[in-house]
């Protein structure tokens, strides 16, 4: 004798075409309450959301912000070495800036780490104009 599968929905809202009746939304109701009775709760009462802090962000951006490591470029502007990322990048392509003692394979969007030792040299333009005494157009 064959057992034939049931016909029923898992869901019964799904079974009525996706509209729910008032018991499914008490039931979605009781569950939220379960949920929230032991939630953390600001000064006022409100249930504080925990929320992902990478939620929207891409997934090299999460590994950067994991890791504490930021772009060369960003990096030259937030300590003060650079007024802009373009003027960062200009610095970076003249080859005044080094990483761990060295130019190689530095580009604007080298990440930097905590540990990355960042060196910031003048131009070689500007320091040839001074070992000649010429003033440098700054």
């Amino acid at each position: 004798m064959r057992i034939k599968p049931s016909s029923r929905a898992a869901d019964p809202a799904a079974e009525r075409g996706g509209r729910s009746t008032r018991a499914d939304r008490a039931s979605d109701h009781a569950a939220a309450r379960q949920r929230n009775r032991h939630a953390e709760r600001d000064y006022f009462g409100r249930v504080i959301e925990e929320r992902d802090p990478y939620e929207g962000m891409t997934e090299g951006a999460v590994m950067r912000a994991q890791t504490g490591m930021v772009r060369l470029d960003a990096w030259l502007v937030a300590h003060g070495m650079a007024t802009s990322r373009e003027r960062a990048k200009a610095l970076v392509s003249s080859g005044a800036v080094l990483v761990n003692g060295t130019t190689r394979r530095v580009k604007p969007s080298t990440p930097i780490g905590d540990a990355d030792v960042v060196e910031v040299r003048a131009p070689q333009a500007d320091q040839d104009a001074a070992d000649a005494g010429a003033p440098t157009d700054s």
